[in-house]
């Protein structure tokens, strides 16, 4: 029974040695990676052996005609083929085991190809402040990619081809970087690629800014010309006159209403040309003017009508040299009479809104011309159907008008009348006018 027993175990033994070998030799070559396993060229990926059985060799072979490798878990660089097109891979791994089985299994690696860069610019070297450079993308366009310029001056874009003032002198290195809907960037740095070359910077004052037409300014040339050797001039003074000079006459605007930009442009030695403005404003200056007759005679009453130009805010203030305001406010029309005779002196001064204007006008207040009445008999009573003359003196005006009570009987430049048909309590009037216009009037 114990000889049974000791067989029986032997043969357990050989059995359970001999599975365990045969399971042991089962080879079954695996890959996997550390990440996805596609990427933008140069694209970087570690490969893991990760095969089953007891593996005693490998061979990586990686598909891009580099030499093989047998690392257990290597880290290989792909790139894009000759051709420069997206790329796929195929790895192979080869792994032995014990027992001199092997197995082989291929693993896929895509590699995309980096977009393609390319620019250029119009010019190379210009004037900082008034020159614009324009840069040109020669790299393949697609709206699924996007472009990121850098200046060398702390300034970028985002344009396919932008265009761009460098505001300070040098030289500066210009970047573009493509990004592609894989997320694949590609850079182009050109250093040194465009050079800046220094601007002059004109300045000026103008005194005043604002002001009344017409508008006299002083214009004075602050430009440093220590800093920049200035070759030339130009000004223009916004309402159609230029100049050369560096510091110009004074000079004066007549545009209202309205506004004048002043532009002085300076060249320096070095062709290149900058601006600057200011801008000056003329205000409407009203217009103070108005209408009367040259002379009056006392008493009488002078029509004065506002005839110039003004904004409805206005505001007017007449004199009227000790005279009579009948009727009449603001612009007018006032009727205005003097007590006394002489030249008298009409002044308006018209305000808007901040500007003024004065008028001066004269009117002659003449004295009424003096008049005698007589009669031929000498007396105010006569016989009746005895002709009597009436006689106004003197005798030189120019017109004389009778009246009979209050009726015209005669109206010529004679100065006597005769009637003999008058009755008891009639009355006899006169009205002379002299070469002025001036008129009285005197009864019997």
């Amino acid at each position: 029974m114990e000889k049974i027993y000791n067989r029986f175990g032997v043969l357990l033994a050989l059995f359970l040695l001999q599975f365990n070998y045969s399971i042991l030799a089962q080879c079954n070559a695996i890959i996997t990676s550390n990440s996805q396993a596609k990427g933008c060229s140069p694209f970087t990926l570690q490969l893991t052996d990760a095969s089953t059985g007891v593996v005693t060799n490998r061979v990586w072979n990686f598909g891009d005609g580099s030499a093989t490798s047998g690392t257990q878990n290597p880290i290989h660089t792909f790139t894009t083929s000759a051709s420069g097109n997206d790329t796929t891979y195929t790895v192979s791994l080869k792994v032995y085991c014990v027992g001199n089985d092997s197995s082989v299994t291929t693993f896929s690696v895509l590699v995309y190809s980096p977009p393609k860069v390319a620019f250029t610019s119009n010019k190379f070297s210009f004037c900082s402040f008034s020159d614009t450079v324009c840069f040109t993308n020669t790299s393949e366009f697609s709206l699924l990619h996007s472009y990121l310029w850098n200046f060398g001056d702390n300034t970028s874009s985002t344009q396919y081809s932008p265009c761009k003032v460098f505001t300070n002198t040098g030289s500066y290195n210009i970047q573009l970087i493509v990004t592609d809907s894989n997320s694949c960037q590609q850079t182009l740095l050109k250093t040194n690629y465009v050079t800046a070359k220094k601007a002059p910077n004109p300045d000026f004052t103008v005194t005043p800014q604002l002001g009344c037409n017409p508008l006299p300014t002083s214009i004075t040339n602050t430009t440093n010309t220590l800093q920049d050797t200035i070759a030339s001039w130009s000004w223009d003074f916004g309402d159609g006159t230029t100049s050369s000079q560096q510091n110009p006459a004074a000079h004066t605007y007549t545009l209202a209403p309205d506004t004048a930009t002043i532009t002085l442009f300076a060249t320096n030695n070095l062709g290149c040309k900058n601006s600057t403005t200011k801008v000056v404003v003329i205000k409407p200056t009203p217009v103070a003017l108005f209408t009367m007759p040259i002379e009056i005679c006392l008493g009488s009453s002078a029509n004065i009508v506002f005839t110039g130009s003004a904004s409805t805010g206005a505001t007017y203030t007449w004199s009227f040299n000790g005279g009579t305001v009948n009727s009449g406010t603001g612009a007018g029309p006032y009727s205005v009479s003097w007590n006394s005779q002489g030249v008298k002196t009409v002044t308006l001064t018209v305000n808007d809104n901040g500007c003024s204007a004065t008028y001066v006008k004269s009117i002659n207040v003449n004295n009424l011309p003096p008049v005698t009445l007589t009669t031929n008999t000498g007396s105010d009573t006569i016989c009746n159907g005895v002709p009597i003359v009436f006689t106004a003196s003197p005798s030189n005006y120019a017109a004389y008008h009778f009246f009979l009570n209050s009726g015209s009987v005669q109206n010529t430049n004679s100065n006597t009348y005769t009637n003999a048909s008058l009755n008891n309590n009639d009355q006899i009037s006169v009205q002379v006018t002299d070469i002025k216009g001036s008129v009285s009037t005197l009864s019997a």
